[in-house]
């Protein structure tokens, strides 16, 4: 149960940083943030797929490989901390006017980042 719970948080906040992302980049199309000639919004989304299917590289084995062997847990701690650094350096490139709500779901998958880092430290005190 445990296993799913992981896995959800992961799905759902690199899904959710894609939705926001792109609902934000859409609405600054139409208020004219960006100019009439300027390059097309797909780059950027498409861009930020490509960070989403790395992060789920990096993250998705955390979950599924089992945590029985210290050597194991420490291969997905060293992950999640590569996963939770490409998270926030990609949402401090959206620290920008008119992006700065894009910056909040990178931040959650940060976090989500975080709880998987600590409940590999709590199961690795616990195996002898």
């Amino acid at each position: 149960m445990i296993r799913l719970k992981e896995s959800l948080a992961i799905l759902i906040s690199i899904i959710m940083t894609n939705v926001i992302m792109t609902l934000v980049l859409e609405n600054n199309l139409s208020k004219g943030v960006y100019l009439p000639d300027a390059d097309s919004l797909g780059i950027p989304i498409f861009s930020g797929l490509i960070s989403s299917g790395f992060l789920l590289i990096l993250m998705l084995p955390t979950v599924i490989v089992p945590q029985t062997r210290k050597l194991l847990i420490w291969i997905q701690i060293v992950l999640l901390f590569i996963g939770g650094a490409f998270a926030g350096l990609n949402g401090l490139g959206w620290a920008l006017p008119n992006h700065y709500i894009i910056v909040v779901p990178y931040l959650i998958v940060v976090m989500v980042c975080i709880w998987l880092i600590v409940s590999r430290k709590r199961k690795l005190s616990s195996i002898k």
